[in-house]
């Protein structure tokens, strides 16, 4: 089973940020997703590999769900502008901040980015999350 220690919650505020660890995905990992999705586009599949756009996506959904909002949080929504293609082997990063909080809806939008190494944004968008845990909102 996977398991991955998440960040002790702490109170949310507007302009608080995380980031997921670095990731290159491999050709390994690019032909799991494909399979899950039962994706055959052939840009995914022959040289040069082009990711998945949905693959590169799940890093926001990593740092959602352990780092901000965190342990507890559940995924609303999320919109995406895919701005430039990622490429196996190339060293991923997304990054989340708060943008609003609605208290008494236990709801967090997001401003959320994917970047390369070399720090261009591959996507961006924005995410609506919730979490009702009340160490969250306890400010």
């Amino acid at each position: 089973m996977f398991r991955r220690a998440c960040t002790l919650l702490e109170p949310l505020y507007i302009g608080k940020s995380a980031k997921s660890h670095p990731k290159k995905f491999t050709l390994t990992d690019v032909e799991a997703f494909l399979s899950l999705a039962g994706d055959c586009n052939p840009i995914h599949t022959q040289s040069p590999f082009v990711l998945p756009g949905m693959l590169t996506a799940s890093l926001i959904s990593g740092v959602m769900g352990t780092q901000l909002p965190g342990a507890g949080s559940i995924y609303l929504s999320q919109t995406l502008k895919f701005r430039k293609p990622a490429s196996i082997n190339e060293t991923l990063q997304a990054e989340v901040k708060i943008t609003q909080l609605s208290p008494a809806r236990k709801t967090i939008r997001m401003e959320t980015t994917i970047r390369n190494e070399a720090g261009q944004i591959l996507a961006e968008g924005e995410a609506l999350g919730r979490n009702e845990n009340p160490e969250l909102w306890s400010w």
